[in-house]
């Protein structure tokens, strides 16, 4: 199980990786965009968060309610947005908010 952990953490940091380079890497474009690395890597995110909350819990290690609810719901958010606004140009502002976001769900992660 501490193996699936392992490999959990670390497809979930690949997700949060592609996640924030695929929305850095437009920030100083003139048209800004949902790109496939900020899609897959929400995506990832969201289900390797699932398979890490379930791989812990089953290893009797204290969970953070609080910092899961909060994540999941970032994530969930992002998702959405993502998925809304894949197909069209993002507004300065939509783009701002969901790097914003992206951000926070690092800051909770790191900090909560």
């Amino acid at each position: 199980m501490e193996l699936l952990h392992s490999v959990l953490k670390y497809i979930h940091l690949i997700g949060f990786a592609f996640l924030t380079i695929g929305a850095l890497a437009q920030w100083r474009s003139a048209s800004k965009y949902v790109s496939a690395p900020m899609l897959y890597g929400a995506l990832v995110q969201l289900f390797s968060g699932f398979g890490l909350v379930g791989v812990l819990g089953s290893l009797d290690q204290d969970l953070n309610p609080t910092k899961i609810s909060i994540k999941l719901g970032l994530v969930i958010v992002i998702v959405i947005l993502l998925l809304l606004f894949r197909k069209k140009e993002l507004s300065q502002i939509l783009y701002y908010v969901i790097t914003a976001l992206i951000m926070l769900a690092s800051v909770v992660a790191v900090f909560v």
